[in-house]
């Protein structure tokens, strides 16, 4: 087929996927637009459907799938069907392209009574604790708390948090600024939580270097939602699934944007080969983007085994991307796969980033 053709058909293409979506109840423009979007629907059709045929994955159509996954695994070519009009036709097959989703929004769980749950949260900027402490309360679940402080200041005013709070016990301790949420977790509570069933690990977020932006408030507000509780009793239904299935090792928040390794790759396959994950995945895969997240206690052993110390994590100042910590993040579902475990994310509708 001449070039022009080839054009014209992919053109012609694009605009029957634009109609079959616009047609269908599985493209969530709630999910694909970004907070505040003034878009609509079609807008954002036209627009995945134009990204998928320049091979532009930027972000998914509904919540667990995977377009980039979907086209390399059927072989399809830019020009040919959309990989998720392809993915509807097909019978929506089970696949490393859909990832299991919680919603939410599916029912309101019966609290947590089985399971021995513990949330830590590194606060390292107390005055966003309150947020997070109203979040969980919002639940019925019992969760004792494991609180990282960076200085005997933040502690008192932690502890000030805390006084009402009644759904378990609390723990306060003062550590190093150094490893970050990551460093609290995995050097100096990781003993204490391997006594849970179901570990919480929770931090608070505030980029402080971007400035004249809702960016980083409206993350933190899309995590909380989708794990902690809000609109919906998010702890309560993960927990739920928990108690329900007992290799669940991993849920987080399915993140709208498709994201890779970006400079993180080298200290991912540093850090692998540690634990014994050989293989690495490219370029787009799910993990906890924020390092905000849900873990079964045994499924988190493979990165408590690796017994970090304080000298292991990098100094700060930290680059925004390309660190060990980093690394850590995006390891997350191979580290609780190594261990046995499977995983799941979490919609909540009407929310995004």
């Amino acid at each position: 087929m001449r070039p022009a053709a080839n054009v014209a058909a992919g053109l012609k293409q694009q605009e029957c996927d634009v109609a079959a979506l616009q047609d269908s109840d599985d493209f969530l423009a709630d999910f694909y637009l970004p907070r505040a979007s003034t878009s609509t629907r079609e807008d954002a059709i036209r627009n995945f459907v134009k990204s998928c045929g320049n091979r532009i994955y930027i972000r998914k159509p509904a919540p667990g799938f995977d377009p980039q996954r979907y086209a390399r695994h059927h072989d399809l070519e830019p020009r040919q069907l959309n990989p998720f009009v392809h993915f509807i036709k097909a019978g929506k097959p089970a696949g490393p392209w859909q990832e299991t989703v919680i919603n939410l929004a599916d029912d309101i769980p019966s609290p947590n009574r089985q399971l021995r749950v513990a949330v830590h949260v590194h606060a390292f900027y107390p005055d966003l604790l309150t947020d997070i402490i109203r979040r969980l309360a919002s639940n019925g679940s019992r969760c004792d708390l494991f609180i990282s402080a960076t200085s005997d200041t933040v502690s008192r005013e932690v502890r000030g948090s805390l006084e009402t709070y009644g759904a378990g016990s609390y723990e306060i301790r003062c550590v190093p600024n150094r490893g970050r949420d990551i460093g609290p977790l995995a050097t100096e509570f990781a003993t204490d939580l391997m006594d849970y069933d179901v570990i919480g690990h929770f931090h608070t977020k505030k980029s402080v270097h971007v400035v004249g932006s809702n960016l980083v408030r409206d993350w933190a507000d899309f995590l909380a939602e989708n794990l902690l509780g809000g609109k919906y009793r998010a702890t309560d239904k993960i927990l739920s699934m928990f108690g329900q299935d007992a290799m669940l090792g991993l849920v987080f928040a399915d993140d709208p944007h498709l994201i890779g390794w970006d400079k993180n790759r080298m200290y991912a396959e540093r850090l692998g080969r540690r634990i014994g994950i050989d293989s690495l995945p490219e370029p787009f895969f799910p993990f906890p983007v924020g390092t905000m997240f849900w873990a079964r206690a045994q499924a988190l052993e493979p990165l408590f085994d690796l017994r970090l110390s304080w000298d292991d994590y990098p100094a700060e100042p930290l680059p925004i991307d390309g660190s060990m910590l980093h690394a850590v993040e995006r390891l997350l579902p191979f580290i609780v796969e190594k261990a046995g475990f499977g995983r799941m994310v979490t919609y909540t509708p009407g929310i995004t980033r």
